[in-house]
C-alpha cells in the first residue's frame, strides 16, 4: 500500500505543476499581448513619419489631431483640407 500512495502523490504533484506552468505562460502571454496592443499606436504614427518624410513630405506640416480611425473628422477640418480660407467653424 506505501507505493500506491506515492505512485498516486507523486501524479497529483506533477498536474499542479503542469497547471502552475500554464498558468505562467498565459500570464506571460497576456502581458505581451497588453504590451503590444498599448505599443501599436506609436509604431504606426513612427512609420508614417518616416513614410511622408522619405516621399518628399521634409516641407510639409501636419496638425495634431484629436480623431481616432473610430470617429469621422469634424467639418472644421474637412472645411481646411479643401484649402477654403473662410472656415465656417
Amino acid at each position: 500500500m506505501g507505493i500506491e500512495n506515492i505512485a498516486k502523490s507523486s501524479t497529483r504533484q506533477g498536474q499542479g505543476t503542469r497547471r502552475k506552468a500554464w498558468g505562467i505562460i498565459l500570464l506571460i502571454l497576456a502581458v505581451l499581448t497588453v504590451i503590444k496592443l498599448i505599443a501599436l499606436p506609436y509604431g504606426i504614427g513612427y512609420g508614417a513619419k518616416r513614410w511622408i518624410l522619405a516621399n518628399g513630405g521634409d516641407a510639409s506640416q501636419s496638425e495634431t489631431s484629436t480623431s481616432t480611425l473610430l470617429t469621422p473628422p469634424s467639418p472644421c477640418m474637412i472645411w481646411r483640407s479643401t484649402g477654403r480660407t473662410q472656415a465656417p467653424c
